[in-house]
C-alpha cells in the first residue's frame, strides 16, 4: 500500500420504516478510502492478493464499527470484534492502482450487532469486491444506541425550550 487516505461520508438519507423492530436503529457512520496500490502485494503476477483485499475490508469496517460504537454516550470502554466477514470477488484488482473502498454500517441490533456493507471500486467506479461483515460490541452494559432525532423529536424539543409568550 502506497497511499492511504480516508474520510467519514454521510450516509445516504433512507425513510424511516415503521416495520423497523425497537431494538434495531439505521446505522449512522460511512468511510470512503481511497488506496493506492504498488507491485508488492500480488498473488497472480498482474493481480492484488485477494487476502490484502480482506484484510483492508475487515480494517475499514472495524474504523466505521468503533465510530458508531463511540457515537453512544457510555459505549466508548465498550470492545468491538469481527464475528463474520464475507468477501465476494467480482472481478480480479490489477496492481499498481488507485482504489476507492466505501463502507457503512447498514444497522445496529440490540446495541450489540453491528451489521456492515462494503464496495471496492476501480477509477470508473466499476465494483471489483464487496463484502459484508458483523462486528459485535461487547461490554455495553444495556446501553442502547440513540438514533438521531426525527423532525418530530426536533420540533418538541424546541417547543419545550422556547419561552412562553
Amino acid at each position: 500500500i502506497e497511499r492511504v487516505r480516508m474520510w467519514r461520508a454521510r450516509p445516504p438519507a433512507e425513510a424511516e420504516s415503521a416495520q423497523a423492530p425497537a431494538d434495531e436503529v439505521p446505522g449512522r457512520t460511512e468511510l470512503h478510502v481511497v488506496l493506492q496500490l504498488g507491485d508488492k502485494l500480488c498473488g497472480h503476477p498482474e493481480y492484488v492478493h485477494g487476502g490484502l483485499l480482506s484484510a483492508v475490508f475487515d480494517e475499514v469496517f472495524g474504523w466505521c464499527a468503533s465510530m458508531e460504537k463511540d457515537a453512544t454516550p457510555g459505549n466508548k470502554a465498550a470492545k468491538i470484534f469481527t464475528a463474520n466477514l464475507d468477501v465476494n470477488y467480482r472481478r480480479p484488482v490489477p496492481k499498481n492502482g488507485a482504489y476507492l473502498v466505501k463502507c457503512r454500517v447498514e444497522r445496529v441490533v440490540r446495541n450489540k450487532k453491528v451489521y456492515l456493507t462494503g464496495v471496492w471500486c476501480d477509477p470508473t467506479g466499476n465494483v471489483l469486491t464487496e463484502s459484508t461483515s458483523l462486528y459485535i460490541i461487547t461490554g455495553t452494559h444495556g446501553t442502547r444506541l440513540a438514533q438521531e432525532p426525527g423532525p418530530a423529536e426536533q420540533a418538541a424539543a424546541a417547543r419545550a425550550v422556547a419561552p412562553a409568550a
